[in-house]
């Protein structure tokens, strides 16, 4: 099961193989039920729900086919025999089509062509992949299941057939804790997917780390030190500045001390006395 999240649902992976009757002929299913909310599909996708399946020969002689449709359950209202919405006449209801062949047929029909030029020839050990059904909601919620049968002319029991439900519902689903980073303001019903994570940083706009797109505070804030380094340590123990000089011997920063000839810091000589300054 999975919610819709496309414009139009198309399902053709995780295959669900059904057992393929007398006439060994295999339908290849990506699901049996889908699940949909109703306003998401409405909003994004046009309202349209589609799957493919692929139908296998698995038999020793080639098949000539064709398709039927069978309601099993149906919304309340389903828009069959299919009426066409007008300006001056709005109809309600659920409806469907499919494409089977070289064919999509009008909503609301009840099976493929049985023109020969129509069918679907399948050699065997031959996949066609042409079937398409089609759902359209059409703001109805509940559940509606279709069987979808291929076989050849007249003879539906020796064909495979495929039942395909739709769940349509109100619920949307989504975070719906407000303070999470991916809050969803339209889902009503919480999946629990909320997650902390990707919103965190500082929040406190002094700091010099501050991250205005952070909706939770993770206490990471810092702030400059005295060499202006952000979450710095300051000046290390030893150095003078933030250059990491030392004091010399005269207690001048990143000085050379007394230069050579003089007796002290002052610029004294020694007299011939051998005193400083003297």
């Amino acid at each position: 099961m999975f919610y819709t999240k496309l414009k139009t649902l198309v399902l053709s992976s995780t295959f669900l193989l059904v057992g393929a009757l007398s006439a060994q002929l295999t339908i290849i299913a990506p699901t049996d039920t889908i699940f949909a909310a109703l306003d998401t599909l409405n909003e994004l996708h046009s309202g349209e729900i589609s799957l493919h399946w692929d139908v296998v020969n698995e038999s020793n002689s080639e098949m000539t086919l064709m398709c039927t449709r069978t309601f099993i359950e149906t919304v309340d209202p389903y828009n069959y025999p299919y009426v066409q919405s007008l300006p001056e006449a709005l109809f309600e209801g659920a409806y469907e089509k499919f494409c089977w062949g070289p064919l999509c047929y009008n909503y609301g029909t009840d099976a493929s062509s049985s023109n020969a030029s129509l069918l679907v020839n399948l050699p065997t050990g031959v996949t066609d992949n042409t079937f398409i059904a089609y759902f359209y909601p059409h703001n109805v919620l509940g559940t509606t299941t279709l069987e979808y049968c291929f076989h050849p002319v007249g003879y539906i029991s020796a064909g495979s057939c495929q039942q395909i439900t739709y769940v349509i519902s109100d619920e949307i689903f989504g975070c719906t804790i407000d303070i999470a980073c991916n809050y969803d303001s339209s889902a009503n019903v919480d999946d629990g997917s909320c997650e902390y994570l990707s919103c965190a940083g500082c929040t406190d706009f002094t700091a010099c780390n501050f991250n205005p797109e952070s909706t939770i505070d993770d206490g990471s804030c810092l702030v400059n030190d005295e060499c202006g380094s952000c979450g710095g340590s300051g000046i290390p123990e030893g150095d003078c500045d933030c250059d990491g000089n030392v004091l010399d011997e005269c207690g001048t920063c990143g000085g050379s001390g007394i230069p050579e000839g003089d007796c002290d810091c002052d610029g004294n000589v020694l007299d011939e006395c051998g005193t400083c300054g003297g």
